[in-house]
C-alpha cells in the first residue's frame, strides 16, 4: 500500500497561465526544496490546460510550498496549490478494479450463442423478385423527349424567351 507521505509529496497546481512552461513551474517551486518531477498537463494539440503537478523529495518541502504558494497571484491569475489525488492505478483498490474489469470484459464481436443450431447447407434463396430492365425500357424509348423527366423550371421551353428579353434590353442600353 502507498503511504500518505508519498501522496502528499506530490502537489497539484491549478489555474496556471496557459503560456507557463515546465521550466517556469520548476523555477517557481525550486526555492522550497529538491524537486523529483514537474509536469504540465496538455491537451491533444499540445497546448497547456493551465494545470500541472510538482513532486518534492521531502514532505516538509511540499507542505511549505503549499502553504506559501496557495492563492498566490501569478500575472493575471491566482494559482491553486493542493495535495494531488493518488493515481487510481497505483492504489491497491484501483489495481483490483482494473484487473477485475479486464477479466470480466467480453468482446461484443465474439458473442456466440452455443445453444443455437447452425446450418451448414446451402443458403436460402432471397424472396425478392428480379426483373429484366432491358425489356422494361428500350434505348429509343429513353431518347424520346416526351418521356424524359421534367424539371421544376424547364429551360427548354422558357429559356429562349427570357434570354431574348434580356438580349433586347441590353441592346437598347448599348445603342444609346
Amino acid at each position: 500500500m502507498i503511504s500518505n507521505k508519498i501522496l502528499q509529496k506530490r502537489l497539484f497546481v491549478g489555474s496556471l497561465p496557459y503560456s507557463f512552461t515546465e521550466g517556469e513551474l520548476l523555477s517557481l517551486f525550486i526555492s522550497f526544496g529538491k524537486i523529483v518531477a514537474v509536469k504540465i498537463i496538455k491537451n491533444q494539440w499540445g497546448k497547456s490546460r493551465g494545470m500541472g503537478y510538482v513532486e518534492f523529495e521531502d514532505l516538509e518541502n511540499a507542505k511549505n510550498a503549499k502553504q506559501s504558494l496557495h492563492n498566490h497571484s501569478l500575472g493575471e491569475r491566482t494559482i491553486i496549490v493542493d495535495y494531488a489525488q493518488p493515481d487510481p492505478f497505483q492504489t491497491p483498490e484501483g489495481q483490483q478494479r482494473h484487473l477485475q474489469a479486464q477479466t470480466t470484459h467480453k468482446n461484443p464481436r465474439r458473442n456466440y450463442n452455443i445453444d443455437e443450431p447452425r446450418s451448414y447447407g446451402p443458403k436460402p434463396k432471397p424472396k425478392t423478385k428480379r426483373t429484366n430492365l432491358d425489356s422494361a425500357a428500350s434505348p429509343n424509348h429513353l431518347k424520346n423527349p416526351k418521356h424524359m423527366r421534367q424539371s421544376l423550371f424547364d429551360s427548354r421551353n422558357y429559356g429562349s424567351k427570357v434570354g431574348s428579353k434580356f438580349a433586347k434590353r441590353t441592346k437598347k442600353k448599348t445603342a444609346r
